[in-house]
Parts: C-alpha cells; sequence; structure tokens
C-alpha cells in the first residue's frame, strides 16, 4: 500500500497537482529515502521525451492534407494533444481487435510469427503488404525518446517509435468536442475534410 501511495505521489509531483500537504508528505518521503526525488526527476524527463515526441508526430500529421472541402462541423474542439493520441490509439486498437480478415497483410499477421526470422522481417512483410494494398502510404522517420549505455557496458541503449503513416476508408468518423459547460464530448464528425482532432 505504501508503494501505491507513493506511486500517486510522484504522479501528482509530475503533474503539478499535488497539494501542499502532498508536497509536505513528499518531502518526508524523501528525507527517509533520497530515491524518491530521483523517481520524481526520471519522470519528469520522461514526460517531456513524450511531449517532445507528440509535437514532431502532430507536427507530421497537421501536414497531412485530406481529400474534400467541408467544414468542420464544431470549432471549439479540444486542444488537448494527448486526448487526441489517446482517442486514436483506442480508434486503432479497436481497429485492429475487430480486424479484417479477408485482408491478405491480417491474415498473414494472425499465423505464427515462426515462419519469420525476426519481428523486423514481420514489420517488413506487414509494410509491403499494406503498400501492395494502398493502406501504408509512407513510413516515417523513427523517432528517437531516449538513449542510455547499454547494461553490458558496450553501446548505447536506444528507445525510439517506429511511425507508419496509413490510410483506411471508413464509413464515419468522429470528434473531440467540449460542450457549452467546457466538457468532452465525443460526437459524430463530419466526413469532409478534417484536422488532427478527429477520429474514427
Amino acid at each position: 500500500m505504501e508503494h501505491a501511495r507513493e506511486e500517486i505521489l510522484v504522479g501528482r509531483a509530475v503533474d503539478g497537482t499535488a497539494s501542499a500537504d502532498e508536497w509536505t508528505e513528499i518531502e518526508a518521503r524523501a528525507d527517509a529515502d533520497p530515491i524518491v526525488w530521483r523517481r520524481i526527476g526520471h519522470s519528469m524527463r520522461d514526460e517531456a521525451f513524450l511531449r517532445g515526441g507528440l509535437d514532431d508526430a502532430f507536427a507530421v500529421a497537421d501536414g497531412v492534407g485530406l481529400p474534400g472541402a467541408a467544414a468542420p462541423r464544431f470549432t471549439r474542439v479540444l486542444d488537448n494533444r494527448f486526448a487526441r493520441a489517446a482517442v486514436v490509439l483506442i480508434a486503432i486498437t479497436a481497429g485492429f481487435s475487430i480486424g479484417s480478415t479477408s485482408s491478405g497483410v491480417a491474415s498473414e499477421a494472425a499465423e505464427p510469427t515462426a515462419r519469420f526470422a525476426s519481428p523486423a522481417e514481420l514489420l517488413r512483410k506487414y509494410v509491403e503488404g499494406g503498400r501492395a494494398e494502398g493502406r501504408v502510404v509512407d513510413e516515417l522517420p523513427e523517432l528517437l525518446l531516449h538513449h542510455r549505455p547499454a547494461s553490458s557496458g558496450e553501446g548505447i541503449e536506444v528507445f525510439y517509435v517506429r511511425r507508419l503513416l496509413e490510410r483506411r476508408i471508413v464509413d464515419q468518423s468522429f470528434e473531440i468536442a467540449t460542450d457549452e459547460h467546457g466538457r468532452l464530448a465525443v460526437v459524430p464528425g463530419d466526413l469532409g475534410e478534417s484536422g488532427p482532432g478527429t477520429s474514427f
């Protein structure tokens, strides 16, 4: 239970939502165990890397035009990039879990991976199949999140994101908007041209 409480305190410190009493508790814990400050620092660093990576990803996404000329239905679309990223991730995950097994790429991905020499070969096969189907538009440059000396002492361990620009034909879309009270709402979107605030 103590560890869970410490996790909550670290999270609130990083988010900037810790109260004065919580800061007092954090300081007391850090006096007993200075590692608490290190955990807060590492968490802040990780958040900064994530924010920087998302800014780069959204800069690329903002530069991709979609066909159509319809104006957006809602002008008060939420400008919270983390929320947009979460909705896109959920939509993509839901799309893959529902799955279209009629797709050659999906059926090959469902087969045992033993026939592939490595995960890199499996990814290459997915990209090639996706390009042939017109689903994979491009493979974007890898995005470096973090690096550190390898634990073996030889080389550098890097953490990066592989990015694929993909397209899909859908029959409906959704937007994250705010209502008149400022609350988040998922609403049907316009199937015309839309920006990064739209999901499917």
